[in-house]
């Protein structure tokens, strides 16, 4: 086993955690009762949504930015 070099590293992209991540704000979404939970599971929603734009697109805007 070696270390990863700093290419490998930047060409690095996947993973299913801002999936699953996004998966929970939605189920606490449906299931959140009352103004404060409401508020919580928005709030988690738009940062789950952020993040997994931030995950999946970054490589794209990368591979676009150096064309």
């Amino acid at each position: 086993m070696r270390e990863l070099t700093a290419n490998e590293i930047e060409a690095t992209t996947g993973g299913v955690l801002p999936i699953v991540g996004i998966g929970i704000a939605i189920a606490s979404k449906l299931s959140a009762t009352g103004l404060a939970g409401w508020a919580l599971s928005s709030a988690g929603l738009i940062l789950s949504s952020y993040q997994v734009a931030e995950h999946y697109l970054e490589p794209k805007l990368k591979q676009i930015h150096n064309q």
